[in-house]
């Protein structure tokens, strides 16, 4: 690996490492101490971060010879379109909510929040400062990832290390080497990069649990937000259970 990151790292002048705190991104890091002098370490601060993470990135910024956070804007980002689920009637999407439906609870696609908040914050930032390598902490075997592995996208190289390494991989580099993973993995199986977020609940599996031990000033907010989803998405969850159970009650 040391030899490929070599060739990698000799081919560009402006190289940034995306580092979010995760399981990951934590082996990255790691793995990528050799190389740091010449990367910029960047964090996207969502505006929703948990305790931990903050606490996490100030210490990483003292830790390594560069570090930048990127601040996002979660909370601005639900406010004008929405909060996030993992299910959406039609009349909560954009543009109808706003001329067919203006009294319906906004709604948004979790990845639509998630590159608002997060993935355009980043990309802009190595956009607007010249960066030509970006390194980040994607695996194959990850449910949750984009498809842009090891590529070129117009001047800017993807460079994911981790690529083919297997969770069991990850979580046996992090033991060996005395490595510390945030709390909130005793209640998720994937990061956590706002606190207040209603999506990801199949990964996120007892959210509730996490914010009453870490958050728990968040809980209101959390719960109201909860509230809103259901009272939109029960109608038709309602619907689709009643039409399912005819159809094949009546086969």
């Amino acid at each position: 690996m040391t030899k490929t990151i070599d060739k990698v790292i000799a081919r560009h002048n402006k190289i940034a490492l995306y580092f979010s705190g995760g399981k990951d991104s934590t082996v990255l890091l790691d793995i990528m101490e050799p190389w740091l002098d010449k990367i910029m370490v960047v964090w996207i601060n969502t505006g929703d971060a948990p305790k931990d993470v903050i606490e996490l990135m100030a210490a990483t910024k003292k830790r390594v010879p560069h570090f930048t956070e990127v601040l996002g804007n979660q909370p601005g980002v639900i406010s004008r379109y929405g909060i996030p689920v993992d299910l959406i009637p039609p009349e909560a999407m954009r543009p109808y909510n706003e001329y067919i439906h203006p009294d319906t609870v906004k709604l948004q696609s979790r990845y639509d929040c998630c590159y608002k908040s997060a993935w355009e914050p980043l990309q802009r930032y190595v956009e607007v400062n010249r960066y030509t390598l970006l390194i980040r902490g994607q695996r194959k075997g990850e449910q949750l990832r984009n498809h842009m592995d090891d590529s070129v996208v117009g001047t800017m190289e993807m460079f994911n290390p981790l690529l083919d390494w297997t969770e069991k991989e990850i979580f046996d580099y992090i033991s060996e080497h005395q490595l510390t993973l945030l709390p909130h993995y005793k209640f998720a199986t994937s990061s956590i990069d706002c606190c207040t977020c209603t999506a990801y609940l199949t990964e996120m599996k007892d959210k509730i649990t996490y914010l009453k031990a870490y958050e728990s000033d968040k809980i209101p907010a959390y719960l109201d937000r909860l509230a809103l989803i259901a009272s939109t998405l029960y109608p038709h969850i309602n619907s689709f259970i009643k039409t399912t159970d005819k159809a094949f009650t009546d086969e």
